[in-house]
């Protein structure tokens, strides 16, 4: 569910139906570019490889739109952050490696991210000033020790 504050009172809004393939999405954060570019991200769970898939929706000012990364792994997304309308941020993990998806104004594509021996999740992301960008998470270490675990980027 996704709920709207228009300055008085908060109002549901219609989502995109799933396609056939998608059930039980769970949405996990959100972030307003402006008014008419809002970001929600989370996870489903795909009927078709019966794995958890990383989920996007967009709001253009009139709708929500289903977005998507290209190749989806097994996974999700538990955070998003923007510095600018063509540069959105979205962070999770993928096959136990940390997921990083960036938005270009046109598509998401995969960033690459370092990835330490370990099961990675990032759990949160935010953005700094104009450039760069920080995910926070946990790791679990070879010796099955849960670490801290932080990404940034700067190429904003």
């Amino acid at each position: 569910m996704v709920l709207r504050w228009n300055g008085s009172s908060w109002t549901q809004q219609a989502l995109p139906a799933f396609d056939g393939n998608l059930r039980r999405v769970k949405l996990n954060d959100v972030v307003a570019v402006s008014s008419n570019d809002v970001w929600v991200v989370g996870v489903g769970f795909s009927w078709q490889s019966f794995t958890l898939v990383p989920y996007l929706l967009h709001w253009n000012g009139q709708s929500w739109q289903q977005s998507t990364i290209p190749n989806p792994p097994y996974g999700e997304f538990n955070g998003v952050t923007a510095l600018s309308p063509t540069k959105v941020y979205a962070v999770g993990w993928k096959n136990s490696e940390t997921l990083v998806a960036r938005w270009n104004g046109s598509t998401w594509s995969q960033e690459s991210t370092p990835s330490p021996d370990a099961a990675n999740n990032l759990v949160d992301a935010t953005a700094a000033g104009t450039g760069t960008v920080w995910g926070a998470g946990y790791r679990h270490g070879p010796d099955g020790v849960l670490t801290t675990l932080a990404i940034r980027t700067t190429n904003g």
